[in-house]
Protein backbone atom coordinates (compact mmCIF):
# COMPACT_ATOMS: atom_id res chain seq x y z
CA UNK A 1 0.00 0.00 0.00
CA UNK A 2 0.93 3.51 -0.58
CA UNK A 3 2.08 5.79 2.15
CA UNK A 4 -1.05 8.15 2.32
CA UNK A 5 0.92 11.26 1.28
CA UNK A 6 2.12 9.72 -1.78
CA UNK A 7 -1.71 8.20 -2.61
CA UNK A 8 -2.96 11.35 -2.25
CA UNK A 9 -0.28 13.37 -4.53
CA UNK A 10 -1.61 10.52 -7.36
CA UNK A 11 -4.94 11.61 -6.77
CA UNK A 12 -4.90 14.80 -6.84
CA UNK A 13 -2.12 15.12 -9.47
CA UNK A 14 -2.44 12.18 -11.75
CA UNK A 15 -3.71 11.46 -15.13
CA UNK A 16 -7.84 10.74 -15.64
CA UNK A 17 -6.26 7.20 -16.46
CA UNK A 18 -4.12 6.81 -14.13
CA UNK A 19 -7.03 7.45 -11.48
CA UNK A 20 -8.88 4.74 -13.38
CA UNK A 21 -6.27 2.41 -12.76
CA UNK A 22 -6.17 3.34 -9.15
CA UNK A 23 -9.89 2.06 -8.90
CA UNK A 24 -9.18 -1.06 -11.15
CA UNK A 25 -6.24 -2.27 -9.35
CA UNK A 26 -7.64 -1.44 -5.95
CA UNK A 27 -11.21 -3.03 -6.31
CA UNK A 28 -8.99 -6.02 -7.80
CA UNK A 29 -7.02 -6.34 -4.55
CA UNK A 30 -9.97 -6.33 -2.57
CA UNK A 31 -11.81 -8.99 -5.10
CA UNK A 32 -8.67 -11.35 -4.68
CA UNK A 33 -8.13 -11.13 -1.29
CA UNK A 34 -11.69 -11.74 -0.29
CA UNK A 35 -12.09 -14.84 -2.17
CA UNK A 36 -8.64 -16.23 -0.82
CA UNK A 37 -10.29 -15.53 2.94
CA UNK A 38 -13.27 -16.82 1.91
CA UNK A 39 -11.29 -20.58 0.22
CA UNK A 40 -9.41 -20.48 3.23
CA UNK A 41 -6.38 -19.56 1.19
CA UNK A 42 -5.24 -17.17 3.39
CA UNK A 43 -3.68 -18.78 6.69
CA UNK A 44 -4.88 -17.73 9.93
CA UNK A 45 -2.25 -16.44 11.58
CA UNK A 46 -2.70 -13.72 8.64
CA UNK A 47 -6.01 -13.23 8.12
CA UNK A 48 -6.09 -10.23 10.66
CA UNK A 49 -3.46 -8.22 8.08
CA UNK A 50 -5.23 -8.97 5.01
CA UNK A 51 -8.80 -7.90 6.93
CA UNK A 52 -6.98 -4.87 7.59
CA UNK A 53 -5.58 -4.21 4.23
CA UNK A 54 -8.78 -4.77 2.82
CA UNK A 55 -10.78 -2.28 5.20
CA UNK A 56 -7.67 -0.04 3.42
CA UNK A 57 -8.04 -0.22 0.41
CA UNK A 58 -11.69 0.18 0.45
CA UNK A 59 -10.84 3.50 2.78
CA UNK A 60 -8.81 4.48 -0.83
CA UNK A 61 -11.16 3.47 -3.52
CA UNK A 62 -13.65 5.55 -1.77
CA UNK A 63 -11.06 8.93 -1.28
CA UNK A 64 -10.13 8.24 -5.34
CA UNK A 65 -13.80 8.12 -6.29
CA UNK A 66 -14.76 11.25 -4.52
CA UNK A 67 -11.43 12.94 -6.03
CA UNK A 68 -13.33 12.24 -9.25
CA UNK A 69 -15.16 15.83 -9.49
CA UNK A 70 -12.01 17.14 -10.82
CA UNK A 71 -12.89 15.21 -14.35
CA UNK A 72 -16.10 16.55 -14.15
CA UNK A 73 -18.15 13.79 -12.26
CA UNK A 74 -20.10 16.18 -9.98
CA UNK A 75 -21.38 14.16 -7.45
CA UNK A 76 -19.73 10.05 -7.75
CA UNK A 77 -21.15 9.02 -4.81
CA UNK A 78 -24.51 9.41 -3.55
CA UNK A 79 -25.82 11.05 0.37
CA UNK A 80 -26.18 7.27 1.13
CA UNK A 81 -22.41 6.39 0.44
CA UNK A 82 -22.94 5.02 -2.92
CA UNK A 83 -21.43 4.96 -6.12
CA UNK A 84 -23.88 7.52 -8.65
CA UNK A 85 -24.36 6.52 -12.47
CA UNK A 86 -22.74 9.11 -13.47
CA UNK A 87 -19.94 7.26 -11.69
CA UNK A 88 -20.51 4.58 -13.39
CA UNK A 89 -20.74 5.84 -16.69
CA UNK A 90 -17.23 7.48 -16.53
CA UNK A 91 -16.03 4.17 -15.13
CA UNK A 92 -17.73 2.16 -17.91
CA UNK A 93 -16.27 4.43 -20.65
CA UNK A 94 -12.25 4.13 -18.88
CA UNK A 95 -13.28 0.44 -18.44
CA UNK A 96 -14.52 -0.70 -21.90
CA UNK A 97 -11.01 1.80 -23.66
CA UNK A 98 -9.04 -0.40 -21.46
CA UNK A 99 -10.60 -3.23 -21.85
CA UNK A 100 -10.37 -3.69 -25.35
CA UNK A 101 -6.95 -2.14 -25.72
CA UNK A 102 -4.66 -4.79 -27.45
CA UNK A 103 -1.59 -5.67 -24.81
CA UNK A 104 1.05 -4.31 -27.32
CA UNK A 105 -0.61 -0.80 -26.46
CA UNK A 106 -0.96 -1.77 -23.15
CA UNK A 107 2.11 -2.46 -22.60
CA UNK A 108 3.15 1.07 -24.30
CA UNK A 109 0.67 2.82 -21.72
CA UNK A 110 2.19 1.36 -19.14
CA UNK A 111 5.58 2.78 -20.13
CA UNK A 112 4.27 5.87 -20.94
CA UNK A 113 2.84 6.28 -17.57
CA UNK A 114 6.05 5.01 -15.75
CA UNK A 115 7.80 7.30 -17.82
CA UNK A 116 5.95 10.09 -16.28
CA UNK A 117 4.69 11.11 -19.87
CA UNK A 118 1.82 13.68 -20.58
CA UNK A 119 -1.04 10.87 -20.74
CA UNK A 120 -3.52 12.97 -22.35
CA UNK A 121 -3.30 11.23 -25.40
CA UNK A 122 -4.19 7.99 -23.84
CA UNK A 123 -8.48 8.52 -23.28
CA UNK A 124 -11.36 7.30 -25.38
CA UNK A 125 -12.65 8.78 -27.81
CA UNK A 126 -15.81 10.80 -27.16
CA UNK A 127 -17.37 11.31 -23.52
CA UNK A 128 -18.38 9.52 -20.91
CA UNK A 129 -21.53 12.02 -20.32
CA UNK A 130 -24.90 11.02 -21.78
Amino acid sequence: MLEQEEFEKIITESDESVVYNMIYALGGFIWRMEHDLADDRIPEADEEAVVTSIVRAREQIVQVVRSLTRFGVEEPIDSNGRTTTQYWSWYRWWNDYFQAMEEETWENYIVSSADGADLTSWRPEGTWKK
